[in-house]
């Protein structure tokens, strides 16, 4: 399953992801053996800037996970049956689209997550690896409207 958001042409938008990757620590995977893996994959010609947070339920302890451009992924540990709320934010010329998605992963599951911009929608796709080459199947996702909090250790989001 996938969401997509149309892009905002705005220069000054475009500066936003990128102050508030300032303000984020960086993602620390958990050292827990039975921790789903996380693979994001950049679709994109543009460059994808990936948060998570600490607390799904509000999305408080915001963290970055990937700065990824142009075909890049990276694979992470993720901890188990809580949701994974993570925010994207696509840059490509003076573009800006982002999203923001939530999904709980299972112990011990690999899930690849899909990211990209086409014409002027970004996308993201959650899928869980099936395992013994039997490919990849749906993950159910929903999505969550971010939101600017008063301190930037407060609360980022909420669902919708």
């Amino acid at each position: 399953m996938g969401w997509t958001a149309k892009r905002w042409r705005a220069i000054g938008l475009g500066l936003l992801p990128l102050c508030l990757a300032a303000c984020a620590a960086a993602y620390v995977a958990p050292p827990d053996a039975d921790a789903a893996s996380v693979d994001v994959i950049d679709q994109g010609a543009g460059h994808v800037t990936v948060y998570t947070f600490k607390d799904g339920t509000d999305c408080s302890g915001r963290s970055e996970l990937a700065d990824l451009s142009g075909g890049e992924h990276r694979r992470t540990a993720m901890p188990p049956d809580r949701e994974l709320v993570m925010s994207f934010s696509y840059i490509n010329g003076a573009g800006i689209c982002s999203l923001s998605i939530g999904f709980v992963p299972d112990k011990g599951k690999t899930y690849r997550v899909y990211t990209g911009l086409e014409s002027q929608d970004c996308y993201v796709r959650v899928l869980q690896a099936l395992g013994n080459g039997r490919g990849e199947g749906p993950v159910s996702i929903r999505r969550r409207t971010m939101h600017s909090p008063l301190f930037s250790s407060g609360s980022w989001c909420r669902a919708d």
